[in-house]
């Protein structure tokens, strides 16, 4: 349940930056400020791609970790020891197994 509302959420999110990324300003000639504007807009949705491309490998990286120690064996305090916050992790762990169960990715949580 939550791995498929976290995904509709993100989804949405990606799809709302990517329509204001693409879209053409109209920007009147000379407009430095506009133009300064648009370019940081831009940057903006650069970063927010690739933070979500780091998310998910993120937590590709904690599944692999939590398939390799099997049940029981420590994983919980392997991810405590990260620093990342629980429910940052299983977000992150969340978005890999919907990444892999569409085919993005190639994690398996068994």
């Amino acid at each position: 349940m939550f791995a498929r509302n976290a995904r509709s959420k993100s989804d949405t999110a990606m799809q709302d930056i990517y329509c204001t990324c693409t879209a053409e300003p109209r920007i009147v000639v000379g407009d430095d400020l506009a133009r300064q504007a648009v370019e940081m807009h831009r940057a903006v949705c650069r970063y927010a791609v690739r933070a979500a491309s780091c998310k998910t490998a993120a937590g590709a990286a904690m599944l692999k970790k939590k398939q390799e120690l099997g049940h029981g064996n420590g994983f919980t305090e392997w991810k405590e020891s990260l620093g990342i916050p629980a429910r940052t992790c299983n977000r992150y762990m969340a978005l890999a197994r919907d990444a892999a169960a569409t085919g993005e990715g190639d994690v398996s949580d068994d």
